[in-house]
């Protein structure tokens, strides 16, 4: 009598089938499942090893076997890999500093992170073109690839010493693990360029 089992792009079985004769019957043979380690979050999922028999054995012909049951867990996260802000950012004002972001695994469908700056920064590839919000946007091809947000400090004329900025991230996207995604915020500490004016008052002296 032979077993044959069937793969899926979600498991692999080895061997493919088992032969059971005569002499064998009684020894117990191994079948090795495999999930499939691919780079997609998926929900756990419970799947059932398909399997032929196949024999000349009327005893054995039309045997009902209990189909093997199994439970396969991802080992993926749905999350935003933010690189070049370990030790913070310090940026002055007019001037720019940049960070990347990639997704840690496939999404099934397109993830756009849109990132907004407050009042102190714009984001964008020049000063003169940088705004307030920047919309980056992954694909399941480009997933992996880092992209740069570059950042500006806005150059004013107001005193204010060292400050800060923000940039705060959001997610929106068809795979339902990537649009529940909330990256963290950035804080980003910027050195002013401004100085008070002072005035200086001499004495008068009459002779």
């Amino acid at each position: 009598m032979t077993l044959t089992f069937a793969s899926s792009a979600q498991f692999t079985v080895t061997p493919s089938s088992i032969t059971f004769t005569p002499a064998n019957y009684m020894t117990p043979q191994t079948v090795t499942v495999q999930a499939v380690n691919d780079a997609i979050k998926e929900a756990a999922q419970n799947i059932t090893i398909p399997y032929t028999i196949t024999t000349s054995d009327p005893a054995y012909q039309g045997l009902s076997i209990t189909p093997l049951t199994l439970t396969l867990m991802d080992n993926d996260v749905a999350g935003v890999q933010i690189s070049g802000v370990s030790s913070g950012l310090t940026v002055a004002e007019g001037g720019s500093g940049s960070y990347t972001l990639m997704l840690t695994s496939q999404p099934t469908a397109n993830v756009t992170i849109v990132v907004s700056a407050d009042s102190q920064l714009r984001v964008g590839a020049s000063y003169s073109t940088a705004a307030g919000s920047q919309t980056v946007t992954f694909t399941p091809q480009n997933y992996a690839i880092p992209q740069t947000v570059k950042i500006w400090a806005v150059d004013d004329s107001v005193v204010e010493g060292t400050h800060s900025g923000t940039l705060s991230q959001t997610t929106s996207s068809a795979d339902m693990f990537y649009n529940s995604v909330s990256p963290r915020s950035i804080a980003v500490t910027i050195t002013d360029n401004d100085v008070s004016a002072r005035k200086l008052y001499l004495p008068m002296i009459w002779r």
